[in-house]
């Protein structure tokens, strides 16, 4: 009788082993098809968000192009001496459905000293009373209460698509590496989850990690750009 119960004790240690061991394997391939279907999900939302960013480049730029059009801007502009870059924040805030200019600050620049405070002080002046459309195609723009667009600006201004490619050679004429966006993206490395990762282009401001599998925004959108261009194509 002790023999008998041995026997079917250890034929059901046995068996409890081969299904804890099939379950563990089968939630392994759960978590990694999850995993590679995030990753795979994660690069057709980067491949759409560089659309959707040049587009985006493109509206604010005609914004811009249409307020540098105007004397009174163009008149401050020239008074700016020396030659260079300067990279700047925009801060635009949500009013009904468009972004209403709220202050600008300057966040890199080359320009000789005590010029910076000139050009601030001319788009404050021009940029004061305008705004550009919300895309309402676009879901970051449909839940931010701000939107920071992140713009570097030639001094002088160019007349000439030729002018201003000349003036970028390199990349940011002559900046180097100015402040750009955020996005949470998904980890495919351990611990996996997701994480925040900077972006040249579109995304949010201050994005924070909050664990490994939780990303935190600021109430802004973010877009980067350089004047007169969207997508590497000069709008001139």
């Amino acid at each position: 009788m002790k023999r008998i119960s041995i026997i079917v004790v250890a034929g059901l240690a046995v068996a409890l082993l081969a299904y804890a061991q099939k379950r563990t394997t089968n939630t392994n391939n759960r978590v990694t098809a999850s995993i590679d279907t995030a990753s795979q999900q994660q690069e057709v939302r980067t491949a759409m968000s560089a659309e959707k960013v040049s587009l985006a480049q493109t509206r604010v730029n005609r914004y811009f192009l249409n307020t540098t059009g105007a004397p009174k801007l163009k008149d401050c502009w020239s008074r700016l001496k020396g030659e260079g870059m300067i990279a700047m924040d925009f801060t635009y805030r949500k009013s009904g459905g468009s972004w209403a200019f709220e202050k600008v600050a300057v966040t890199k620049s080359n320009l000789p000293k005590g010029q910076d405070a000139i050009a601030v002080q001319c788009l404050q002046d021009s940029l004061r009373t305008t705004s550009f459309s919300i895309d309402t195609g676009n879901s970051r723009e449909q839940s931010a209460g701000k939107f920071v667009v992140r713009w570097t600006w030639p001094v002088p201004l160019p007349t000439t698509g030729t002018q201003l490619m000349a003036r970028m050679s390199g990349g940011s004429g002559g900046l180097g590496d100015v402040a750009g966006c955020s996005e949470c993206v998904t980890r495919s490395e351990y611990p996996y989850g997701l994480k925040c990762e900077s972006r040249k282009s579109g995304g949010y401001i201050g994005c924070q990690e909050k664990g490994t599998n939780t990303c935190a925004y600021g109430p802004a959108t973010c877009l980067t750009g350089t004047y007169g261009m969207a997508g590497g194509v000069v709008m001139y």
